[in-house]
């Protein structure tokens, strides 16, 4: 049998029974195990008798402060209903500020770091592979910290993925912020 690699390979993912572990999993053998590649590359693995728990992803560090835009004025908030299969990268001004991924914890986030007053470019890159559940949203804008409780003004940035959204899609805002 002759297996050949496409570049297209390279952007699969890998799911162990329903778990996205694609660069998480190694060194690992499945006996017994039903392997089956998807309509897009995918890998997905069922191996019965195996648990496979999700781990949150690691926080991206966040850059040095600018200084230009006050802390705790403008927020990233997640807001996942449960949602599968779905990876979203999130890059403000060209440099990537968060990685978002089904199932993890949600995420509030200030980006004041990444921002400088005028126009900011926020670009949603997401990868969605065997999605199911529900929708899995990111929303930016202009918000405050009132005891703990992050709340937005009115989000500048409304990006969502539900199930039926498969594959890679690409969307890009322009957020303006007043010093």
């Amino acid at each position: 049998m002759l297996i050949v690699w496409t570049g297209l390979a390279l952007a699969a993912q890998v799911f162990v029974n329903g778990v996205e572990v694609t660069d998480r999993l190694t060194d690992q053998t499945f006996p017994n195990a039903e392997v089956r590649f998807d309509a897009d590359g995918n890998v997905h693995i069922e191996a019965p008798g195996f648990v496979i728990e999700a781990e949150p992803a690691p926080a991206e560090p966040p850059p040095p402060p600018s200084g230009l835009v006050p802390a705790g004025r403008w927020w990233l908030v997640t807001d996942d209903a449960a949602s599968v299969g779905h990876v979203v990268e999130v890059w403000i001004n060209g440099r990537k500020a968060r990685l978002v991924r089904s199932g993890d914890p949600q995420v509030i986030l200030d980006i004041a770091p990444w921002l400088t007053p005028g126009e900011n470019t926020v670009e949603m890159k997401a990868r969605s592979a065997g999605p199911s559940g529900g929708p899995l949203y990111v929303y930016m804008g202009r918000g405050a910290n009132q005891g703990g409780t992050v709340t937005l003004d009115h989000p500048d940035v409304q990006f969502g993925l539900g199930a039926s959204r498969e594959g890679l899609t690409t969307r890009q805002y322009t957020v303006v912020v007043s010093p």
